[in-house]
C-alpha cells in the first residue's frame, strides 16, 4: 500500500493550479533575486577583521607635536559604516574644534577630519564607528598636545569594547535568529533523508498498519514537521528584525533607507528578513496544499540564502587571508550545526505524535540510526570548520584562555562534547537495547517501555543543551575575535614604562613613554605612604639624567608644579644614548628634607633587534606577480609597487589587510615610487615612459604625463622638499624635473649626464637641495659582464640645482659595477649598494674633494649583492641581499653587521623602507600568483604579527585535531553502519535472552 504525501495537510486546496503556478514562480523568483546579490556579495569580500577596533592614529596616541596638525586620521581593522561613525577633536574644555567634515577612504578603513591652526594646548580625539561587516559599535579617545607635554598612556586598551551584560540584547536577537534558522534549514533535511524514507518503508512492508491508521501517521508526522519547521521561520523573521533594529540602535544612522538598502550590513540584514518571511509563506503553501517534500526540497533555497547571509556577517568575513575559504567552511559550519540540532528538535517534538499512535518502540528503533547516520557526518563537518575558523579567530593558546572570546569559545567547546556524548549514548546504548528488545520480546514487553522511555528523555536533554548552545553561539558571534583583542591589548608603541622606588615616606612612581632614544615624556606621580594620598607641600620637582657608558654631561630638567593635579610632567630628548642611564628624582618640599629617588635604565638603541626575523605576509593576484619597492606613508600604512600585473597595493599593519589599485590604463607597470607631502604616491612606468600619481587620500589616479620626447624610460623617482619631481631616464641618460602644481615639465632641468651614464637608475634629494642618482657608464663592445653588473663602471652623479651642474663621482679602486641604490643621512651621507661587486659606498660632504669610501661584504656574505638600501635616525644602514635572500644591518659607528633570512628562496627583494618601529619593509618579487610583502620585525607585535612559541603549539595543536576529527568521524559512521545493519538482520532465537 502506498502512502500518499501529498494528501492536504490543514487545509482544503482552493483556487486554480494557475494561480498557484504563478505564486510559486513569484516566490522562486525573488528567491533568485536574493542569492544573486549574496552571491555578489561573496564574491566581493574584503580582506578584513571582525569588528572594527583602531590599529592606527595620526597624530599618535599622547604626541606632543610643535606645531597644530592640518587633520586627525584613524585606520580600523575592518572597514566601517560611514553613516554610523564619527570622530570629534575636543580642547582641554571639551569645545569641538575640527571643522566637522569627516572624510572616509575608500576602502573604508580610515576616516580623518580637518583640523584649523591649533592653539597651544592638550586635545582629545573621540571616535565611535560602527563595522561595516558584522555592525559591531566600537568607540574610545586618547589625547594629543600641541606644543604641551601629554601624560605617557595607561596600560589599557585604546579600544572601548562592550561589556558581556551590555552584549546581552544583541545575543538574545541573535540567539532568536540562531535558533530559528537552525530549525528551518534542520527540517528539511530530517524529513527528506530521515522520516520520508521511514514512511515510504512502512507503506511498503509486508505488514503495514490498518488501513485506518497508515494515513494518520504520515499525515500526522509530516504535519508536525511542518509546523515545527515553519515556527523556526518565524523565530528567524523576529530574530533577524530583532538584529536589524539592534545595529540600527547602536549604529544610529542619519538615514534609515540608507542603512539598510545602501549598506552591506543593511543589505544582508533586509535579505536575512526577506529570505526568513519567504521561508514562512513557501511552508504555509505546503500546509495547504500538501506535496510536503517538493515544498521542503524548494525550502533548502531561501535556508541555504539565510545560512549565507550569517556568514557573510560573522567572524570569518573579516579574515585577511583566503576570505572566501573561511567564508565557505563558516557556511558548512552553520550547515552541519542545522541539520545535527534542527533534526535532533525534529525529532524530539515528533516523539510524542509517536507515542500517540503506538509507534514509539518502532520509530525510535528506525528513526534514531537514521538520524545518527545524518547527525555523525554534520558533528564531523562542525568540528573541522569550527576548528579551522579557531585557527584564524583565536591564534594562540594566550588568546584562547586570556579574552572574553576564548573563555567563551571553550564554554561553547565544553558544551558541545557534552551533547556529543548524550547523542554517543542514545546511539550506543539506547538505541541498540530497544533494537534487540524489538526482535526478541516483541512490541508490548515492559523492559521495552522502559527502554524508549530513556531514550526519549535523553534525546529531550540533548536538545535543551541544543538551546543553550545556540545561546552561547550568539554571544560569541558578539565579542570581538581573541586573536584581535588580544593584539590590540598587547601593542607595546601605545604603553608607557613604569617604574616605582619609596624614600623615607613618599612613592615615587615614575612613567616613560615610548622609552627609546631620542625624545620621550616623563610623568612623576608623588604618593605619601603614611595615608596613600598624593603628596603635598612640594615645592619642585627636579629629574637629573647621567650616562654611564661613557663621560657625557648629566642633563637636567626642573618642574616647579603639578602639570595635572597629580602628575608631574616633562618631555625632551635627556635620554640620547642606548646604554644604561640613571635617572635621579629630587623631590623639594616645604616641609622635611628633600626626597630623592634614583632609577637605573638600560636603553636599547634598537630594542627587539635579537629577538627580530623576517615574517611574510602573502597576498594573491590572479596574474604573476613581481613586487618591486616598498614605502611607508606617515600612517605607518605600507605601499608597494608591482609592475607586473602593474598595479599599486596599500598594507595595513595590525589588521594585516590588502588593497588592490590598479592604474586605468592596463598596460601600466607602475615601478619606483615616491611619496611627497600632499598624499600623493608618485610612480615611475618603466613601460609607457611616462609617470603618474596615485591619491591615497581619494584613491583616485592621475593622467600619464609622459616623458619629454621619445623613447624615454623612467629609471627612479623622488619629490624634494619643495614638492619637485625628480626623475632619471635610464634610456637617454638624463635627468628630469616636474611641476606638479602646473603639471608640466620644467624645461631648464632636462640635463643629459656628461658621462653619457647608461642604465640611470635609483634617485634621492639631499637636505641641501642637491640632487643624486646612481648609474653605470656605457660599457665598451664586447666588453665582458662582470659579477652581477653590465660590464659598464659604476657612477655616483649630483646634480647641483642652483648652478645646474653635474658632479661625477667614479669608485676607482676597485671599480664598481652595476649600481643599485642609493640613500642620504641627515649628516649629508650619501650610501650607494654595488650590487654588481657586492659592496656598499659612502660619500662624505664637502663633495667637491670628498673620496669614497668601500665597505666590501665578501667578508659577510661573498653571495650577499645588496640591492636597496636605507638610513635610519641614527645613521646605520638596512639593506636587502638580493642575491644572498636576507636583510642586513650595517652599525657604522661599530662597523658591525647582522644578517636574517628570508624565509621564501630566491625572493628576488630589492628595496626596503622603514617604519616608525623600525621594522624594516621590503616587496618580494616574481611568484606565480602568490607573492608575500616581507618585513624584519624588530616590534612585530606592534604591526599585529604573533611572536611567542605557545602560538605555534596552538597551530599544531588545532590542525592535528582537524585531522584527527576527520579520521574519527570517518570511522565512527562506519562503525556505525555496520551496527545498523547487524541490527536490523533478523535474530534467530535459539535461547531466551534476559534483556535489561
Amino acid at each position: 500500500m502506498q502512502v500518499s504525501h501529498s494528501a492536504p495537510l490543514l487545509w482544503s486546496k482552493h483556487g486554480s493550479d494557475e494561480k498557484s503556478d504563478c505564486a510559486r514562480i513569484i516566490v522562486k523568483t525573488k528567491v533568485l533575486r536574493i542569492l544573486a546579490f549574496l552571491i555578489l556579495v561573496v564574491t566581493q569580500a574584503g580582506q578584513v577583521h571582525a569588528h572594527s577596533l583602531l590599529v592606527k592614529t595620526d597624530p599618535a596616541q599622547n604626541a606632543s607635536l610643535d606645531h597644530s596638525p592640518s587633520r586627525v586620521t584613524l585606520t580600523f581593522s575592518e572597514p566601517v559604516n560611514p553613516l554610523s561613525s564619527s570622530v570629534k577633536v575636543l580642547d582641554s574644555g571639551g569645545n569641538r574644534v575640527d571643522d566637522r567634515n569627516v572624510a572616509f577612504s575608500t576602502d573604508r578603513l580610515s576616516m580623518s577630519v580637518g583640523l584649523p591652526n591649533l592653539a597651544k594646548g592638550v586635545y582629545t580625539v573621540s571616535w565611535a564607528v560602527v563595522s561595516g561587516v558584522d555592525g559591531h559599535p566600537t568607540s574610545g579617545t586618547y589625547p594629543f598636545g600641541v606644543q604641551e607635554v601629554v601624560p605617557p598612556p595607561p596600560s589599557t586598551p585604546t579600544n572601548v569594547q562592550p561589556s558581556i551584560v551590555s552584549l546581552i540584547p544583541e545575543a538574545l536577537a541573535r540567539w532568536t535568529f540562531y535558533v530559528g534558522q537552525t530549525v528551518l534549514v534542520g527540517g528539511p533535511f530530517f524529513y527528506l533523508l530521515v522520516l520520508m524514507p521511514w514512511l515510504r518503508r512502512r507503506a511498503t512492508a509486508p505488514n503495514p498498519l490498518p488501513p485506518s491508521q497508515s494515513p494518520n501517521l504520515a499525515s500526522e508526522t509530516t504535519t508536525r514537521v511542518l509546523t515545527v519547521t515553519l515556527l523556526g521561520a518565524l523565530v528567524a523573521s523576529v530574530g533577524a528584525g530583532g538584529l536589524i533594529l539592534s545595529q540600527t540602535i547602536a549604529g544610529q544612522p542619519t538615514s534609515i533607507d540608507v542603512f539598510l538598502f545602501s549598506t552591506q550590513i543593511g543589505l544582508i540584514g533586509t535579505s536575512r528578513l526577506f529570505l526568513a518571511a519567504a521561508s514562512a509563506v513557501l511552508l504555509l503553501v505546503a500546509l495547504r496544499i500538501g506535496k510536503a517534500g517538493t515544498f521542503l526540497t524548494l525550502l533548502l533555497i531561501p535556508g541555504f540564502g539565510i545560512l549565507l547571509t550569517s556568514s557573510l556577517s560573522g567572524h570569518n568575513a573579516a579574515v585577511p587571508t583566503l576570505t572566501f575559504v573561511s567564508i565557505l567552511a563558516d557556511w558548512f559550519h552553520l550547515l552541519g550545526v542545522s541539520v545535527w540540532i534542527g533534526g535532533l528538535i525534529n525529532l524530539t517534538l515528533l516523539v510524542p505524535i509517536l507515542h500517540k499512535l503506538g509507534l514509539v518502540h518502532q520509530g525510535l528503533a528506525r528513526l534514531v540510526p537514521r538520524f545518527s547516520r545524518l547527525a555523525i557526518p554534520s558533528v564531523g563537518i562542525i568540528a573541522i570548520s569550527g576548528l579551522y575558523s579557531a585557527l584564524f579567530q583565536v591564534g594562540s593558546f594566550s588568546a584562547l584562555f586570556g579574552t572574553e572570546y576564548g573563555q567563551t569559545l571553550i564554554v561553547k567547546m565544553g558544551l558541545t562534547v557534552v551533547l556529543v556524548v548524550f547523542g554517543a549514548l542514545n546511539q550506543l546504548v539506547w538505541y541498540p537495547r530497544i533494537a534487540r528488545a524489538l526482535k526478541i520480546v516483541g512490541n508490548t514487553a515492559d523492559v521495552l517501555v522502559n527502554l524508549s522511555r530513556r531514550l526519549s528523555r535523553s534525546v529531550r536533554i540533548e536538545s535543551i543543551l541544543a538551546f543553550g548552545l545556540i545561546l552561547i553561539v550568539g554571544l560569541l558571534t558578539a565579542l570581538p575575535p581573541a586573536y584581535q583583542v588580544s593584539l590590540t591589548q598587547n601593542r607595546p608603541a601605545l604603553q608607557a614604562t613604569s617604574l616605582s622606588e619609596t624614600s623615607r615616606n613618599v612613592r615615587v612612581d615614575l612613567s616613560i613613554y615610548p622609552l627609546r632614544v631620542g625624545t620621550n615624556s616623563f610623568a612623576i606621580t608623588l604618593t605619601n605612604t603614611t595615608d596613600g594620598q598624593s603628596l603635598t607641600h612640594v615645592i619642585q620637582v627636579n629629574l637629573k639624567f647621567t650616562y654611564q657608558d661613557s663621560p657625557l654631561p648629566s642633563s637636567n630638567t626642573s618642574i616647579n608644579q603639578s602639570s595635572t593635579g597629580e602628575q608631574y610632567l616633562a618631555q625632551g630628548g635627556f635620554l640620547n644614548q642606548p646604554g644604561n642611564w640613571v635617572i635621579q628624582v629630587q623631590v623639594r618640599q616645604t616641609t622635611g628634607f628633600d626626597t630623592f629617588a634614583k632609577f637605573n635604565l638600560n636603553l636599547q638603541a634598537y630594542p627587539g633587534i635579537d629577538s627580530a626575523k623576517v615574517w611574510e605576509v602573502p597576498y594573491t593576484d590572479p596574474k604573476s606577480i613581481i613586487g618591486y619597492q616598498a614605502l611607508v606613508d606617515g600612517s605607518g600604512n605600507v605601499w608597494f609597487s608591482a609592475p607586473f600585473p602593474g598595479v599599486l597595493w596599500k598594507f595595513v599593519p595590525g589588521s594585516n589587510s590588502y588593497t588592490r589599485f590598479s592604474p586605468p590604463d592596463a598596460s601600466s607597470s607602475p615601478g619606483p615610487i615616491a611619496f611627497d607631502s600632499n598624499g600623493k604616491l608618485w610612480y615611475a612606468d618603466q613601460t609607457s615612459g611616462s609617470i603618474s600619481y596615485f591619491n591615497t587620500v581619494n584613491s583616485m589616479f592621475s593622467n600619464n604625463f609622459p616623458l619629454p620626447g621619445s623613447g624615454g624610460s623612467p629609471g627612479g623617482i623622488t619629490v624634494d622638499s619643495n614638492g619637485t619631481i625628480w626623475v632619471t631616464d635610464s634610456a637617454k641618460s638624463r635627468v628630469l624635473a616636474f611641476n606638479q602644481t602646473s603639471e608640466t615639465w620644467i624645461s631648464k632641468f632636462n640635463l643629459k649626464t656628461p658621462t653619457n651614464s647608461s642604465d640611470l637608475g635609483p634617485i634621492a634629494a639631499d637636505q641641501r637641495g642637491n640632487i643624486w642618482f646612481v648609474g653605470d657608464s656605457v660599457p665598451p663592445p664586447n666588453a665582458p659582464q662582470t659579477g652581477h653588473g653590465g660590464g659598464g663602471i659604476g657612477k655616483i652623479e649630483m646634480l647641483n640645482v642652483m648652478s645646474r651642474t653635474i658632479l661625477n663621482f667614479v669608485p676607482t679602486s676597485p671599480n664598481s659595477t652595476f649600481l643599485t641604490g642609493i640613500a642620504i643621512g641627515s649628516n649629508g651621507d650619501v650610501w650607494f649598494a654595488e650590487h654588481g661587486s657586492n659592496r656598499l659606498g659612502k660619500i662624505t660632504p664637502p663633495y667637491s674633494n670628498s673620496s669614497i669610501v668601500q665597505i666590501s661584504l665578501d667578508s659577510i656574505n661573498p653571495n650577499a649583492f645588496p640591492w636597496g638600501l636605507t638610513i635610519d635616525q641614527r645613521g646605520n644602514l638596512w639593506f636587502t641581499e638580493h642575491i644572498g635572500n636576507k636583510v642586513a644591518f650595517y652599525d657604522t659607528a661599530k662597523d658591525q653587521f647582522q644578517e636574517w633570512p628570508i624565509p621564501t628562496p630566491q625572493s628576488d627583494s630589492k628595496f626596503i623602507a622603514l617604519d616608525q618601529f623600525g621594522n624594516a619593509w621590503f616587496a618580494e618579487g616574481s611568484t606565480p600568483t602568490v607573492s608575500n610583502l616581507g618585513v624584519l620585525a624588530l616590534q612585530p607585535s606592534a604591526i599585529g604579527l604573533v611572536t611567542s612559541g605557545p602560538d605555534y603549539y596552538y597551530q599544531f595543536a588545532t590542525l592535528g585535531a582537524i585531522v584527527a576529527m576527520g579520521v574519527g568521524t570517518v570511522v565512527f559512521f562506519i562503525r556505525h553502519r555496520r551496527q545498523s545493519k547487524e541490527l536490523a538482520a533478523p535474530v534467530v532465537k535459539t535461547q531466551q535472552k534476559k534483556v535489561r
